[in-house]
């Protein structure tokens, strides 16, 4: 960590922080702050004003030395500020629930006071274990639709059916999807059933349609008839989902139905029907899908890489990089970013990226963004350029997709002063969704 001696360094981060109120900057400052650290006492007395002592000081004494303390310093400056933006509650919460020992203090100092931020931060703390029936009714009958979300995502696997059965109507779809798939977890039970099939039929959310159709064998005895009706819905994803769920029901007449839909020209759907029947030993299914690896059209060969854990097959990384000498740069791309986190396939993933790059395809900034990554220098300094260039729209699209690169971390934290709320929003994901064992000592 770089080391100024000259106290007076500090000054002008000193004060932006007492002039300005703009949304998140602050963390900007923090970190310029942390730089200064070791060299500028003066500093640290001056932060220390502004944060609360007994989170500050644990920040320090868990922190001091090392070169990820702004992640910690920071983590308090934005509990304060997602008070003033729910947006960013639900990042930020993620992120410090990921943060050891000082994440845990800012929670509890979050979930002291009131509010719908207040209670994210206590579903955080207390995701280990099932709340009192009393605390679950305080979180699931208030108004703010993120509390319930959060609160449905934390303890799904562990309400009670009659709990579930209720949260399956609620006016959030996150509630009800998360809901459906509680019930779809519990034993096969008429009550539970019904409701899994009204909703496969009835419910106006995609996602919470495909949630109940994944459920398979536990929308009840008439399950194939629910599911054979859902192949028919008007959205692409409930028919993925139900011929997934048509999938887990061993019987005859599912496999039938599944057969019924390898027949007729390749198409999408054709595809995760042949993977799902390859994954139960079924050689019609085998074939298909070997001849849906290989097939002339780009969008068959892609929907067979979607939908490669499906098939059974044994070696799939072997296929993900084989891919990646596709010649549709879409394809590549895709296998890329299957295999972004697979260390041994680094080199090869950005000498296929290279070679989108030097491409006609529409996809070439995603491309650069994916290069970035991977650490490669050469994007790196693109989308330094592009970012000082860009428009506002574009700049939070680059945003979005190089969340999590160390290496541009200082230019994530330079937009956190940007005079577009939305920029400052997508720059603080951001820097959030850093992986956090890079992140935590």
């Amino acid at each position: 960590m770089e080391q100024l001696q000259d106290a007076s360094c500090a000054e002008e981060p000193l004060r932006y922080i007492r002039e300005t109120d703009v949304f998140l900057s602050r963390l900007q400052i923090a970190v310029v702050l942390v730089v200064l650290f070791s060299g500028c006492a003066s500093t640290v007395t001056n932060l220390e004003k502004h944060l609360d002592a007994d989170a500050f000081n644990l920040a320090l004494d868990d922190a001091r030395g090392d070169a990820h303390m702004e992640a910690y310093l920071a983590s308090l400056i934005i509990a304060r500020e997602a008070q003033r933006d729910f947006r960013f509650a639900s990042p930020l919460v993620s992120f410090l629930a990921a943060h050891g020992r000082i994440g845990k203090h800012v929670l509890k100092q979050m979930a002291s006071s009131t509010g719908p931020v207040a209670r994210m931060a206590w579903i955080a703390l207390h995701r280990s274990f099932v709340p009192s029936a009393k605390k679950l009714d305080d979180l699931f009958n208030g108004p703010a639709s993120d509390v319930r979300a959060a609160a449905a995502g934390a303890w799904f696997r562990d309400l009670t059916k009659e709990r579930l059965i209720k949260l399956a109507v609620d006016k959030d779809p996150d509630v009800r999807r998360y809901a459906i798939l509680g019930l779809g977890m519990l034993p096969c039970n008429t009550e539970a059933a019904a409701v899994l099939k009204d909703t496969l039929r009835l419910d106006p959310d995609a996602q919470v349609r495909s949630a109940a159709a994944r459920s398979g064998p536990k929308l009840g005895s008439d399950a194939i008839d629910a599911l054979r009706s859902a192949l028919h819905d008007s959205n692409q994803g409930v028919i993925h989902s139900a011929i997934l769920g048509l999938s887990k029901i061993n019987s005859i007449d599912a496999k039938a139905i599944l057969t019924d839909l390898l027949s007729g020209p390749m198409e999408p759907v054709t595809v995760l029907a042949a993977a799902a029947l390859s994954g139960l030993n079924d050689q019609n299914g085998q074939a298909r899908f070997k001849e849906a690896l290989k097939h002339k059209r780009p969008a068959i060969r892609a929907a067979a890489l979607t939908n490669l854990g499906y098939s059974g097959i044994k070696d799939i990384r072997k296929i993900k990089l084989d891919f990646l000498l596709d010649d549709s740069p879409d394809i590549i791309l895709q296998a890329a970013y299957m295999l972004l986190k697979d260390p041994a396939a680094v080199d090869t993933v950005t000498n296929a990226l290279k070679k989108v790059m030097e491409s006609q395809s529409t996809r070439i900034d995603e491309a650069r963004d994916l290069l970035v990554l991977l650490n490669d220098s050469e994007a790196i300094r693109a989308v330094k350029e592009a970012l000082k260039e860009e428009t506002t729209k574009n700049i939070v699209t680059i945003l979005s997709r190089i969340s999590g690169s160390t290496t541009l971390k200082p230019v994530f934290l330079k937009l956190l002063a940007d005079k577009q709320n939305y920029v400052r929003v997508a720059a603080a994901k951001a820097y959030l969704y850093l992986e956090p064992e890079r992140l935590t000592p």
